[in-house]
């Protein structure tokens, strides 16, 4: 394994630039929901809401871990920099696991959202307890996540010392002391499929999703109001732009 990693002014730029956007962009939005928006639908301007101010803590998570991953043969490391240095190579990783559930969350929310508007459109209202089913429905498998999250199987020194002596270019010095897993852990192999599931399954979602209210605009297109129309195609556009901060999110 070689551990590539860039120069440090070039990351550090990113993240700066990233979380700037990041957190403009969604407080942008936060305000215009709030306050530019009619309060017809308030459980629909809950949810966008909820949507920005997850993505904001997601930014500033990601600008203050800026992870290196390094991938070995049989274990991956997290190596801390920036401002997570300051952190217990345990405490990093529980950075990293949350920042990885908060994803899944954000995924799935945008795709409640885009379900919920469709529902809306096809004039059939979720009562009450249909709403909360569906955000129960939505948080189980981060809340999995966090859950497995305490089983106990990040690896320290293991990893470490393996990452290390596969990469002879690798500075302890420059990094300091950090974690990460045992890829033949199974409760870590869990964790991965459910968060890679819930990447693959929300995007397949959101395609089809959008699809249908799409089809649904032309079909109703004379029963509908103009500015239903309108509106509903601007939330496309939203949640698409947002589908796409996830995506850098993760990168």
């Amino acid at each position: 394994m070689t551990f590539i990693d860039f120069n440090p002014v070039f990351v550090n730029c990113y993240y700066a630039i990233f979380v700037t956007v990041a957190v403009g962009t969604n407080l942008l939005l936060l305000y215009l929901i709030n306050y530019r928006t009619p309060d017809i639908a308030r459980s629909m301007k809950a949810m966008l809401m909820n949507i920005s101010t997850a993505q904001i803590v997601l930014a500033l998570l990601g600008w203050f871990s800026q992870a290196r991953v390094a991938p070995g043969s049989d274990s991956t490391a997290f190596i801390p920099a920036g401002p997570s240095r300051i952190l217990s190579p345990i405490a990093y990783l529980v950075v990293c696991d949350s920042i990885f559930a908060l994803i899944s969350y954000v995924e799935l929310m945008i795709v409640h959202t885009m379900f919920y508007r469709y529902r809306m459109l096809q004039t059939k209202q979720m009562s009450t307890a249909q709403l909360l089913l569906s955000f129960v429905m939505m948080a189980i498998l981060p809340l999995v996540i966090v859950i497995l999250l305490n089983f106990g199987f990040r690896q320290y020194d293991g990893v470490m010392e393996n990452t290390i002596r596969m990469d002879s270019q690798h500075n302890l010095e420059k990094y300091d002391e950090f974690g990460g897993f045992k890829l033949a852990n199974t409760l870590h192999n869990i964790k991965s499929a459910i968060a890679v599931l819930i990447t693959v399954a929300s995007s397949i979602a959101i395609l089809f999703l959008r699809y249908f209210i799409l089809k649904t605009l032309n079909i109703k297109n004379q029963q509908l109001s103009g500015r239903t129309a309108q509106s509903s195609e601007m939330f496309l556009k939203v949640n698409q732009s947002r589908n796409v901060q996830v995506r850098f999110d993760i990168h």
